[in-house]
């Protein structure tokens, strides 16, 4: 099944299905923001908050702006009452906002082409990841790309997107997947450590924050999709484009609330290693300072969504010929929002400088 397929069925179906996966309360209340970023928005006393769902889709350290924007109290100082809802997987996340159960979802580039190439009108509002990192980790024997030979690879889900970097990865060196390298879908890294150390797969896709738990099962690093040089939208913010001319003010909203917890995982590391072991369910403290430094130079000081990212998940799915010719994401990136805010100087106030 191509990626695309898997994602267009996954939208299609979300019309009649309900989603997949779990969803449900992120915990329990925010905790108080810190003084730098509670001054930058201040809704009027007694105001009323909008009411929306957001959903995030990996228990990864990618995922930390929303737990933190969430955590940190921002949505709810910048006027927003916010269900936090853990959907797995971004193809059955943006299938969710298909059918409407969620406004908005924090995912993969992936996920928004495909959805949009089967007329959901999904756009990326903001960017975190705008770089590939994943990982592709391999037993002691692979110790070159062509030794990848006829091994199997295990991802988290056919169609998300670490399978589509492995693709990605693949063709750098001249291999394809399902013709030279078998693909296996292991949802959780629990289970996919397991499928490496019980050699069911010979190689493993995992985020930088899982390489420790795979090095400890016998796994080494074979590749890091950051070094192929080339943006990738990894993982941002996307809702619909009926929803941003609808309702604007709430879109702005939301972008204000996860630059301040962007900022707050970059100046709060003990604050962000907090909030990271809750969502991940890690208190190990190596772990836990490898999830924080994976992410901390990485997420822009200004979040906007990449176009040339965009256009790098687009080319990929011409080539394999999962998509119907040119694409054109131009109406998927939806920077403005980030740009505003940037240029009105509330990025430089929550930053102090």
């Amino acid at each position: 099944m191509t990626h695309l397929r898997t994602a267009l069925r996954a939208a299609a179906a979300a019309l009649t299905l309900a989603a997949c996966g779990s969803a449900g309360s992120a915990g329990p209340a925010p905790t108080t923001p810190s003084t730098s970023t509670a001054a930058a928005a201040k809704p009027s006393a007694g105001a009323s908050r909008q009411a929306l769902s957001l959903a995030w889709v990996s228990a990864t350290s990618s995922q930390s702006p929303a737990w933190m924007a969430y955590e940190g109290g921002y949505f709810r100082e910048n006027g927003l009452d916010v269900k936090l809802e853990y959907i797995q997987a971004s193809p059955t996340a943006a299938a969710a906002m298909v059918k409407g159960d969620v406004q908005f979802v924090q995912m993969a580039g992936p996920a928004v082409v495909a959805a949009d190439q089967g007329g959901a009108n999904q756009v990326m509002v903001m960017g975190f990841v705008n770089e590939p990192l994943f990982v592709l980790m391999t037993t002691a024997d692979v110790t070159k790309p062509e030794d990848l030979k006829g091994k199997t690879v295990a991802v988290t889900k056919i169609g998300s997107s670490d399978e589509f970097l492995l693709r990605e990865t693949l063709a750098h060196w001249g291999l394809k997947l399902n013709t030279d390298v078998k693909v296996t879908a292991v949802s959780t890294i629990q289970g996919r450590v397991a499928a490496l150390s019980q050699r069911q797969a010979q190689g493993v896709m995992v985020g930088t924050t899982d390489e420790l738990a795979v090095r400890q099962a016998g796994g080494h690093v074979l590749a890091r999709t950051a070094d192929l040089g080339i943006q990738y939208q990894a993982a941002g913010l996307a809702t619909t484009r009926d929803f941003v001319q609808a309702h604007p003010d709430v879109v702005t909203a939301v972008a204000k609330s996860f630059v301040q917890g962007v900022h707050r995982y970059k100046t709060d590391k003990a604050f962000a290693q907090q909030i990271m072991g809750k969502y991940i369910k890690i208190d190990d403290p190596a772990a836990l300072d490898l999830n924080y430094n994976a992410y901390v130079d990485v997420f822009p000081r200004v979040p906007a969504p990449s176009l040339e990212g965009m256009r790098e998940v687009a080319k990929e799915l011409e080539s394999e010929g999962q998509a119907p010719g040119s694409v054109d994401v131009s109406t998927m990136v939806d920077a403005s929002f980030v740009k505003r805010l940037d240029d009105s100087g509330f990025i430089s106030q929550v930053y102090g400088v």
